[in-house]
Order: C-alpha cells, then sequence, then structure tokens
C-alpha cells in the first residue's frame, strides 16, 4: 500500500453521502467508496440514489432497502 493510500484509506469506514443522486454529492460518494468506505447513499429521489448505486463503485457492498 503507497503511502498516500494508506494516508487516506476509508477502510472499515461508513460514509452517509446525503444527496448522492446529484451531481456533487455523487462524485463525493464515488471517491469515498474507492477510498475503501461503504457508503450509505442518500437521496429523495429514489431513482437517482439508485442508479448511483448501481453504478462501478459501489456494486461490491450494495444492499438496496
Amino acid at each position: 500500500m503507497s503511502y498516500l493510500t494508506e494516508l487516506f484509506s476509508l477502510e472499515g469506514k461508513v460514509v452517509a453521502a446525503i444527496g448522492a443522486g446529484g451531481v456533487l454529492a455523487g462524485t463525493m460518494a464515488d471517491a469515498f467508496a474507492k477510498a475503501g468506505a461503504k457508503v450509505a447513499i442518500l437521496d429523495l429521489n429514489q431513482a437517482r440514489a439508485g442508479k448511483r448505486a448501481r453504478s462501478e463503485e459501489h456494486t461490491s457492498e450494495l444492499q438496496s432497502h
């Protein structure tokens, strides 16, 4: 593991990304997932939240409620 990867790793963390169906929070949710966090994608627009949750970055831990 590289120094920066270790320094900024979110392995074992859970992040609630509020508004993640949108562009800004969605991009942040993607970054959190790439850093190793489990991401809870929250948005009033269920269709957009579902689309984000099914994206490549989030499918390894996908749970639907």
